[in-house]
This record gives structure tokens, C-alpha cells and sequence, in this order.
């Protein structure tokens, strides 16, 4: 014969998680970001990028900006593309530069390397819904 005692069974009002709760509290892991004393890690879309290429015409390499701005690419990438067309790049060139300093013929060439990737992804995710049996829709 055991010793072991059976446990009752738990009630609903004590659960041992509040996720279905009606006033969920704030996870503690969000928490666990902040580390008191240092400030909160910076914003990838908002930073020095547009300001920095207005202030220096011409074209500047990746990896050459994400030094003297002290970011890594992808945030230098996040930066670009959120800048509401205030900076161009060029795969031919390498860089960026500011929109307000480029020539049209350096906004068009741009404009249409942009263009050259939308048909490319355009006809990947045909591509992918063909092979996955969804069907030929064009999105």
C-alpha cells in the first residue's frame, strides 16, 4: 500500500495562469529588456542615417556609414527604407546617398532597380502559390 496522499483537484478560480484572466497583468519578461542605469535600446526606424547623408552629399558605402554611425546594416537598411524617399541606394555603386543631392538620372536608376525587385518578388509569390496548389492568382 502507498503512502502517497492523492491531491485535490484544482479549482477554477486558482489558476495558475492569468493569460484568460479579464485584467491580464504585463509579462514579466518585457521587463527583463530594461536594465535599470542604461537607456533603452535604440529605434531602427528613426536614427541619424538621413540626417548624416543630407549633411554629405554624394554616395557612401554600407559599410563605411554603419562605422561612422555606429549601426549595424540592417538598421542601416531600416533606416533607407523608411526615410519617405529622402535616400537612394545603388547595387552599381554600392551606397547611398541623400535624395536631395542625387541627379534624376541617380533617382530613376534607383526607382528602377526598386521596380526590378517588386517583379522579381511578384513572380516568387506566384511562383510559391503555384507550388503549394493555391492556385494561379497574381497578387
Amino acid at each position: 500500500m502507498s503512502n502517497a496522499k492523492k491531491r485535490a483537484a484544482t479549482s477554477p478560480k486558482a489558476a495558475t495562469s492569468n493569460a484568460n484572466a479579464e485584467k491580464p497583468t504585463g509579462c514579466r519578461c518585457a521587463a527583463q529588456l530594461q536594465i535599470p542605469g542604461f537607456p533603452p535600446p535604440p529605434d531602427p526606424f528613426r536614427g541619424p542615417l538621413v540626417e548624416w547623408l543630407e549633411a554629405h552629399p554624394g554616395w557612401w558605402g554600407c559599410q563605411f556609414l554603419c562605422g561612422t554611425l555606429g549601426v549595424d546594416s540592417r538598421t542601416l537598411r531600416l533606416q533607407s527604407q523608411t526615410s519617405g524617399g529622402r535616400v537612394i541606394f545603388s547595387s552599381a555603386l554600392g551606397g547611398l546617398a541623400a535624395t536631395v543631392h542625387a541627379g534624376a538620372v541617380e533617382v530613376e536608376s534607383c526607382v528602377a532597380e526598386m521596380i526590378g525587385r517588386i517583379r522579381a518578388l511578384s513572380k516568387r509569390i506566384h511562383e510559391t502559390r503555384q507550388r503549394a496548389g493555391l492556385g494561379g492568382k497574381r497578387s
